[in-house]
């Protein structure tokens, strides 16, 4: 290869890379302006309390149905049902046009878990043997009314892309109550403060 060619070859690789590190600069710009930009918790449980909430720009009514003989609460948005399906000790929620999925399991007995670390840790663990590809992210607790909601949360890597995860659960008297909402990776900063929200009013009366 004459000089000149091995000059202009180096060049290009140096002009690609440039290119590369300027999307990738680009990406995380944006990535942390929808972090900054997105609604506070609090300002998503004054929507949930009015029954409407604005979601990129679209409304959607908002209420709390109770499942499972009228026992265990559960904020839908009911206009975007398709269908609820309950089965056994499973309640799956299906929506029109929110890329939104939410499952709740409610089991007799208690759940053996000490802390929101701990939860993660046992999330990561049952993940792995299920052979899903699990990041965990965040931990907390949430206190709702008199109830005490542990939480984790993280991302899936599934065939269509990545997935934002919550996984809750709570104690009541006569059982366990368990539940995640998801939704697309890349519309994490449109529904995580609203899934926190909705866990917040989850066990306040209306």
């Amino acid at each position: 290869m004459l000089l000149d060619e091995k000059l202009l070859q180096i060049e290009q690789e140096k002009a690609q890379k440039e290119v590369k590190e300027n999307r990738i600069r680009e990406i995380r710009e944006e990535f942390l302006k929808q972090e900054r930009e997105q609604k506070s918790i609090q300002e998503w449980m004054e929507e949930l309390k009015k029954g409407k909430v604005t979601i990129d720009e679209n409304e959607f009514l908002c209420e709390k149905i109770k499942l499972f003989d009228e026992n265990i609460p559960l904020y839908v948005f009911s206009e975007d049902i398709v269908k609820i399906i309950q089965e056994n000790h499973l309640a799956i929620v299906s929506y029109r046009e929110l890329e939104l999925g939410m499952n709740l399991t409610f089991l007799r007995g208690s759940l053996c878990v000490e802390n929101e670390i701990v939860f993660q840790q046992k999330l990561s663990e049952q993940y792995k043997t299920d052979k899903i590809t699990y990041y965990p992210m965040d931990t907390g607790k949430i206190h709702s009314a008199y109830k005490i909601l542990t939480y984790a949360t993280g991302i899936i890597t599934s065939s269509v892309g990545g997935i934002w995860i919550i996984n809750y659960y709570y104690q009541k008297k006569d059982g366990i109550v368990m539940g995640n909402y998801t939704c697309p990776l890349v519309k994490r900063f449109s529904f995580e403060h609203l899934f926190v929200a909705m866990l917040n009013g989850i066990c306040e009366e209306d």
